[in-house]
């Protein structure tokens, strides 16, 4: 992984993108099924999650294709939203997978965007970008099956220190509707006088997308990355590089307002109801994983390429690395109120474990690859990008 450079200003609208290594490594010897909690899978109920179909090249003689896959959404009558983050442009298609045409389009006019950081679908429909280059939020409607502009709204960010006294700088990192309205989940950025620390805030929104101040934010240690600072004269810079392998905090928000935190070094999950208050605890089947002193070498050597000009030290980076790897990957919910966790159930195993808003388990299934983005109506819609050589989305049906 490279070093970033980034300046003051940068990083007030940079979005953070966390990296995490892959690679195999040995299990840890001498734990048993009752510490891992794996028996209990034996009586869960399996099925499957069957491919309907993938798509990287669309359009007439495909002529279209990816620079990326960043979000993919469904509406009520099943149409498919794919935002393309580097390409700065969202595709429509049918929910046979027919391509049907661009959303919007780059650019700084009403129903324009100039970069987009997340989508979102609500029960009504209406479609929602997250313009974070501009600070506003751009939203359609549905008006036969065709997308139309609705509104166009600035979107101030929070000052700093207004979030539980953090005093970074946040930028909208996604938007989550639910019954309960929308919710805002912010996230921070390492600034050069401030501490090394990502944080996720949730906060509800006013109907014209401004914080709701009668209700506090809920805010969570996300990860802590490795940073350097350095100034020369009138110039102010920062580098900062994620550790392999890393825990975080892995957060998301339900359709009836709930957020959910699953902290990956641990097996267990909490559930806070919209007022920030905790209402439910469970824990999940997982398998620990050691990351050896050789898997923390060559983690090293690749995240760090050529020593001699990098901010970071070899040594540092390793010691910074976890002992294990996370319990968990992924963390989502569908429109069924269902939490899904990916779990780490083997050493190359992950498997989908779907719990009831209760924390009951319901049913698990083998996890198919990509990086889920969105369930609903017995679909589930995954990103794929391996390596940026063929970024593609593909979508799933299932049944319990």
């Amino acid at each position: 992984m490279r070093n970033k450079r980034l300046s003051v200003s940068q990083l007030l609208v940079s979005v953070l993108v966390i990296s995490f290594l892959t690679a195999g490594c040995s299990g840890e010897a001498g734990e048993s099924a009752a510490d891992n909690g794996l028996s209990i899978l034996e009586s869960v109920p399996e099925f499957t999650l069957n491919e309907a179909f993938r798509i990287s090249e669309f359009g007439d003689n495909s002529s279209y294709f990816f620079a990326s896959v960043s979000d993919v959404v469904a509406d009520p009558n099943g149409v498919i939203f794919a935002s393309d983050i580097r390409a700065v442009a969202l595709h429509q298609f049918g929910a046979d997978g027919n391509y049907t045409g661009l959303v919007g389009r780059e650019g700084s006019g009403p129903g324009e965007y100039q970069s987009i950081g997340s989508i979102a679908i609500s029960e009504d429909g209406t479609l929602f970008v997250n313009d974070w280059r501009q600070l506003r939020i751009v939203s359609y409607n549905d008006t036969n099956g065709t997308r139309r502009h609705a509104r166009t709204e600035t979107m101030g960010l929070p000052d700093r220190g207004s979030f539980n006294g953090i005093e970074e700088f946040f930028y909208l990192r996604k938007l989550h509707d639910t019954q309960e309205g929308l919710i805002a989940e912010f996230q921070s950025s390492v600034s050069y006088d401030g501490g090394d620390t990502i944080w996720s805030c949730f906060a509800r929104l006013n109907g014209d997308f401004t914080i709701d101040d009668s209700s506090d934010p809920l805010c969570f240690e996300m990860v802590q990355s490795m940073v350097s600072r350095s100034s020369s004269g009138n110039s102010i810079s920062v580098s900062m590089m994620s550790v392999p392998e890393n825990h975080r905090s892995l957060l998301t928000v339900t359709s009836g307002g709930s957020i959910i935190k699953l902290h990956t070094s641990q097996k267990n999950v909490s559930v806070y109801n919209p007022d920030g208050i905790v209402s439910n605890e469970f824990s999940f089947p997982a398998v620990k994983v050691s990351i050896s002193p050789q898997m923390k070498q060559q983690l090293v050597q690749e995240s760090i390429p050529n020593p001699q000009n990098s901010d970071f030290r070899t040594s540092e980076l390793s010691d910074a690395i976890p002992e294990h790897k996370g319990y968990a990957e992924q963390l989502i919910t569908d429109d069924e109120n269902r939490i899904w966790i990916l779990s780490r159930t083997g050493e190359e195993e992950l498997t989908w474990l779907v719990y009831t808003h209760d924390g009951d388990l319901l049913a698990r299934t083998e996890h198919p690859g990509g990086d889920f983005t969105h369930i609903s109506n017995g679909r589930a819609y995954a990103a794929f990008n391996p390596g940026d050589d063929d970024p593609s989305f593909a979508v799933y049906s299932f049944s319990f």
